[in-house]
C-alpha cells in the first residue's frame, strides 16, 4: 500500500503523495567518530590508509608494487558500481557487493572508504546529478536476487535510493523500495534533461521531480530481479530490462507499458539505445534466448549479433560509449563464468575485442576476472574507461585496448583469521582468495608486503581458508581448512606453501579451528577431526570444536546445540554446561581453563564458568544499530591484561554494519564502541599482536589494525596500556639553556633511556614555531628552513622529509606530549651535553 507521508511545517501542513518515499532518514550513530576526531582518510604509507587516530587499514601489496612505489590496494570484494560526475570526472564513487561505498576525487588514483551515517551494505548504481556537482544518488539493495532470500526483501526497510549533497560524504534515504539486483544489474538510475530522476525497482518504476522528496509509481514492469533502466532525454522513451519480464518499454513516459521481447524468451540482463542509428537497441538475453540481440524497430523484432559463447559463459552488460566526434560508438559487452570477461567492439558487435590487462604486478598475481562487474566510461573523454578485473579496479585511456592497475587504496579481502609465527611474519586465511604471508617480519608502524601461498587462489572454485595452524616443530609444515564457506577438508604442506596435499577423509564443514598442541605435538585439534598421531589418522569429532584452553590445551570448548560443552580430557569425553542464545563465537579465556567467552546472536556476550553463566547485553552497553541486534561472532582477550576485551559482529538484518569494535576494560561488566571505524563497520576476527599494541580486525572491507594505545576515550588510555612506559619521575633531571635553567610543568623524564619534556615548552624556548594536529596526534615544529615531524607512539620522525629512527617514541604523560630532547636540539643544528653525574642536560644557541 501506498505511504503517505506528512510534514508539519512551522503554520500550515503539506499533504504530499508519496510512494515508498523515506524523505531525510538519518541514524543516529554511535559508531560515528566524535567531532573532535574528525579528521580525513590519511595515506600514511604506501599500503596503509589512517581512518582515526586509533584506526589503520593495511593494504597487502606485492614486493614489486613496493619497488615500483605505487600505493597498494588489493580489492577483494566484487565491484557492482562506478560512477564519475559528468561535471567533474576527478569526483567518482564505487559500490560493492558487502564493503559498502568507496571515493575518489582524483578520478581514481586514490580511493577511500566513504565513512557514512547510514546502514550502507551492497550498493548496485551510483548516478551523480548532471546539473549539481556535488549532488550523487546510489541504490542500495540488501538481500540481492537469491531465491532463497527473494521472499524475505519484505522485511527490511534499507533498500532503495539513497541521496548525498556533499559529493558522496554522508547520505540520507529518500525512497525505501524492495531491490532485487546484483552485479549483474547495469543502470538503475537515470535522469533526463529536464532533471528528473528514475529509478527502477522490484515495485516498478520509480520517477521524482524534487531531487527524492516525493516518488510517483510510473507503474510495474517485473517484481523479481531487475537489471537495466534507459530513460530518453526527453522522458518519454523509458525501457527496463527485467529477468520475469524481458524488455519493457513506454513511449508515453510511463503511462503505458509493452513487453518489447520480439518472440524471445522474457528474461534480459541489459539493454543499450545505440545513438545516431534511429530506432537501434542493443541487448543481453539470458534463458533460453541467450545471447545479444539487435534490434532497429524499438524491440518488436530481435536479430543475433556475433559474440563469444563456450558453452557456460553468458553475455551480462551491454555499455555504449558515444565518441564526441560522433563516429561510430564503441560497446562494451561483460560476460559472467568466464575469465577476462569484458570485451568492446569498435562496429556495433560484428566483432569483439579482448582487451590487454596488466595484473602481472599485483598482489594475487594472475587475478583475471570472472562475474559481470562495474563498468564507467568518462563523459568528457569516452577514451577512457574504467573496469573491474576480478574485484580490482583497472583503467584504459584508449577505448578499453589496454587497462592498467587503478585499485589504490581499495581493499576489501575479507580475512577470517591472522596468525603469527615466530619470526614475526602474518598469515592471513582469507574468503574467497587462499592463504597470503607477509615476506617479512611485522613491527609496529612496518607493515611488510605479501604474497598469496601456493596455486590457491581466486576462481579455483573452492578457495576460502578460515584457519591456520603451523607446525610447532617445523615451520614449512602449515594446515589449513580448504573450500567453501561451508564445506572445507584439510590440506597441507611441508614446504611453506609452494606445494599442497589434501587430507583424504577430512571433508567437513567449514574449519574455524585448527590447534596443535602444545604440550603433545603428536595431537592436534580441528573443527570437525582429531588427530592422536601427528596427523597420520584422523578421527571424528564427538563435538565440533570451537576452541582449545591456552592454559591447559586438554580443555577443550563446543557446542551441541544451543548448550555449551566442555572436555578436559582433549576431547575423548564431553560434559554440556548451560545453554545460551545461539552462540556464534566460543572463545577459551587466555588466563583461567574454566572460563570461556561465548558471542550470540542476539548480540550478547555470555562469560562461562563452569555451569555459571553471566550475560553481559543492552544494558551493559552492546547495544544494537538502528534497532537491530548486532550478532557477536568474534571476540578476544588482550594477553596481557585480563579484564580487556573486544568484541565485534554484524547487524542481524542481512549482515550489514554494525556499531563497530566494543571494547571493555573491567571484565566485561560494561562494553563500548571503539568509534571511527570506516565502512559498514562489520567485524569476523580480531587477533590480538604478539608483540605490540596492535590489534588486528578482519572486516567485510579489509584489514584494519587497531592501536589501542592511542585510543584516549572516556581517559582509558592508563587502563589499557600493557606495558607501562618506562618513566624515572625521581631522576631529577635538569634542562639548561644557555646556562639558564628551563622549568617545565611536567618534569624531564628517563624514558628507555632517552631524556624527554615537554613539546611545546621546548620548541618555544628554542624559538621553534610548534603545531599540534589533535587528530593525529602529530607534532610539527619550523625553525628556519628546518621542519620536523613527529607522532605519538610513532618512532618514526621526519626532518626535512628525510624518515629518522627514534630509540624511543613520542608519548603522553601526566596529559603533556613528551618528546626526546637530543633529538629535537641537534635537528635544529643546537650543541646538547649531557652530565651523568650531575643529571643536567646543557644546551647551547
Amino acid at each position: 500500500m501506498k505511504k503517505i507521508i506528512f510534514f508539519t511545517m512551522v503554520i500550515s501542513i503539506m499533504f504530499i503523495v508519496s510512494v515508498n518515499a523515506k524523505v531525510g532518514v538519518t541514524v543516529e550513530d554511535h559508531g560515528a567518530l566524535p567531532s573532535k576526531f574528525a579528521m580525513e582518510p590519511i595515506s600514511e604509507s604506501l599500503n596503509t590508509t589512517r581512518y582515526a587516530p586509533w584506526y589503520l587499514m593495511y593494504h597487502l601489496s606485492s614486493e614489486k608494487e613496493k619497488q615500483m612505489g605505487r600505493r597498494a590496494g588489493e580489492g577483494g570484494q566484487i565491484v557492482m558500481t562506478i560512477g564519475s560526475s559528468p561535471i567533474n570526472s576527478n569526483l567518482m564513487l564505487m559500490g560493492n557487493d558487502t564493503c559498502g561505498l568507496w571515493r575518489s576525487t582524483d578520478a581514481g588514483q586514490n580511493w577511500y572508504s566513504v565513512n557514512n551515517n547510514v546502514n550502507m551494505w551492497s550498493v548496485v548504481d551510483v548516478k551523480f546529478d548532471p546539473k549539481e556537482e556535488n549532488t550523487v544518488y546510489i541504490i542500495q539493495t540488501v538481500y540481492g536476487p537469491s531465491s532463497s532470500t527473494k521472499d524475505k526483501l519484505s522485511q527490511t526497510t534499507l533498500d532503495g535510493v539513497y541521496k548525498s549533497k556533499d559529493a558522496g560524504n554522508t547520505w540520507v534515504q529518500v525512497l525505501e523500495a524492495r531491490i532485487a539486483a546484483n552485479n549483474d544489474a547495469n543502470h538503475l538510475l537515470a535522469f533526463d534533461q529536464t532533471g528528473s530522476l528514475y529509478t527502477l525497482t522490484s515495485e516498478g518504476v520509480m520517477k521524482t521531480t524534487d531531487g527524492g522528496d516525493s516518488w510517483k509509481n510510473l507503474g510495474s514492469v517485473g517484481e523479481s530481479n531487475v537489471y537495466d533502466l534507459k530513460v530518453s532525454s526527453d522522458g518519454k522513451t523509458i525501457i527496463a530490462a527485467c529477468v520475469d519480464t524481458g524488455i519493457n518499454a513506454s513511449f508515453d513516459g510511463g503511462v503505458t507499458w509493452q513487453q518489447k521481447n520480439g518472440g524471445l524468451e522474457a528474461s534480459a540482463n541489459s539493454i543499450a539505445i545505440i545513438p545516431d542509428v534511429k530506432d537501434h537497441w542493443m541487448a543481453a538475453f539470458k534463458g533460453k534466448s541467450v545471447g545479444v540481440y539487435e534490434s532497429f524497430d524499438k524491440g518488436s523484432a530481435w536479430t543475433p549479433v556475433n559474440y563469444f559463447s563456450n558453452g557456460k559463459a553468458e553475455p551480462r552488460i551491454i555499455e555504449v560509449a558515444q565518441k564526441n566526434d560522433g563516429s561510430t560508438p564503441t560497446i562494451y559487452l561483460i560476460y559472467s563464468s568466464m575469465s577476462y570477461p569484458l570485451r568492446y567492439s569498435n562496429d556495433l558487435g560484428k566483432t569483439w575485442n579482448t582487451p590487454n590487462v596488466n595484473n602481472q604486478d599485483i598482489f594475487g598475481k594472475g587475478i583475471t576476472g570472472y562475474y559481470a562487474e562495474g563498468i564507467c566510461v568518462d563523459r568528457k573523454d569516452p577514451n577512457i574507461v574504467y573496469y573491474s578485473f576480478g574485484d580490482i579496479i583497472y583503467k584504459s585511456t584508449n577505448g578499453g585496448a589496454d587497462f592498467n592497475y587503478y585499485s589504490s587504496g581499495f581493499s576489501g579481502n575479507y580475512v577470517n583469521n591472522f596468525v603469527f609465527d615466530n619470526e614475526g611474519k602474518i598469515y592471513f586465511a582469507i574468503t574467497d582468495k587462499g592463504l597470503a604471508v607477509t615476506t617479512a617480519p611485522y613491527s609496529a608502524n612496518q607493515y611488510p608486503t605479501a604474497k598469496m601461498i601456493g596455486s590457491i587462489g581466486r576462481y579455483k572454485s573452492a578457495c576460502t581458508v578460515d584457519s591456520i595452524a603451523l607446525d610447532p616443530l617445523n615451520p614449512a609444515h602449515i594446515i589449513i581448512g580448504l573450500g567453501t564457506w561451508t564445506e572445507q577438508i584439510l590440506s597441507q604442506t611441508f614446504d611453506g606453501g609452494e606445494t599442497w596435499t589434501q587430507i583424504q577423509g577430512t571433508e567437513g564443514s567449514a574449519y574455524d579451528t585448527i590447534v596443535f598442541n602444545p604440550n603433545d605435538h603428536n595431537v592436534i585439534y580441528t573443527t570437525n577431526f582429531t588427530s592422536r598421531d601427528k596427523g597420520a589418522t584422523w578421527i571424528k569429532n564427538e563435538i565440533k570444536i570451537w576452541d582449545v584452553s591456552k592454559v591447559n590445551p586438554n580443555v577443550l570448548w563446543g557446542k551441541s546445540g544451543k548448550k555449551i560443552c566442555r572436555s578436559d580430557d582433549g576431547g575423548k569425553t564431553w560434559i554440556q554446561l548451560r545453554e545460551t542464545s545461539d552462540a556464534k563465537a566460543i572463545v577459551a579465556d587466555l588466563f583461567d581453563e574454566n572460563v570461556a567467552w561465548i558471542g550470540c546472536y542476539d548480540g550478547s556476550v555470555v562469560k562461562m564458568n563452569g555451569k555459571n553463566v553471566v550475560t553481559f547485553g543492552k544494558d551493559s552497553g552492546l547495544k544494537g544499530f538502528d534497532g537491530n541486534a548486532i550478532l557477536i561472532q568474534a571476540i578476544a582477550q588482550n594477553p596481557k591484561n585480563p579484564l580487556h576485551l573486544l568484541a565485534g559482529g554484524r547487524c542481524t538484518v542481512a549482515g550489514t554494519k554494525s556499531l563497530g569494535l566494543y571494547e571493555t576494560l573491567d571484565g566485561g561488566t560494561t562494553w563500548d564502541v571503539v568509534p571511527g571505524l570506516p565502512s559498514i563497520r562489520t567485524i569476523d576476527t580480531i587477533v590480538f599482536s604478539k608483540n605490540t599494541s596492535e590489534v588486528f580486525l578482519g572486516t567485510y572491507y579489509g584489514t584494519v589494525i587497531y592501536e589501542y594505545n592511542k585510543y584516549h576515550g572516556d581517559g582509558k588510555i592508563d587502563q589499557k596500556q600493557e606495558t607501562p612506559v618506562n618513566v624515572d619521575k625521581e631522576a631529577g633531571i635538569s634542562v639548561m639553556l644557555n646556562g639558564k635553567k628551563i622549568v617545565f610543568d611536567v618534569a624531564p623524564s628517563l624514558i628507555n633511556d632517552r631524556t624527554f619534556v615537554p613539546m611545546r615548552k621546548i620548541f618555544e624556548e628554542l624559538g621553534a614555531q610548534v603545531n599540534w594536529d589533535e587528530a593525529t596526534s602529530t607534532v610539527t615544529a619550523r625553525k628556519d628552513s628546518t621542519v620536523i615531524v613527529l607522532q605519538i607512539d610513532n618512532s618514526n620522525a621526519t626532518v626535512d622529509g628525510k624518515t629518522i629512527q627514534l630509540d624511543a617514541a613520542p608519548c603522553v604523560v601526566n596529559d603533556r606530549t613528551l618528546v626526546p630532547i637530543r633529538f629535537i636540539a641537534q635537528s635544529l643544528g643546537l650543541q646538547v651535553e649531557w652530565n651523568g653525574e650531575t643529571n643536567v642536560v646543557s644546551i647551547d644557541l
